[in-house]
């Protein structure tokens, strides 16, 4: 996915994620639809952004502890 010179990718997938999520809660609360459509789009909207941040989550986890498997493996612990 993404990947920076530091190895950094949380920071980077929360920061989109955020962005993604209050883009998307601006561009429904300007569109015009009644209230109760409005607050289902944006619970739809809110769970996929969620689905997503756990997915990010997930990969994170998997590449630190990957990262830490190759580390003790090449200390030999």
């Amino acid at each position: 996915m993404f990947e920076r010179e530091d190895g950094r990718t949380g920071g980077l997938i929360a920061g989109f994620l955020v962005g993604a999520a209050v883009g998307a809660a601006v561009a429904l609360l300007f569109a015009p639809a009644s209230g109760t459509v409005t607050r289902r789009r944006i619970q739809r909207k809110l769970e996929d952004v969620k689905d997503d941040a756990e997915r990010a989550l997930d990969e994170v986890e998997e590449r630190a502890s990957r990262a830490l498997r190759e580390t003790r493996g090449r200390l030999g612990v």
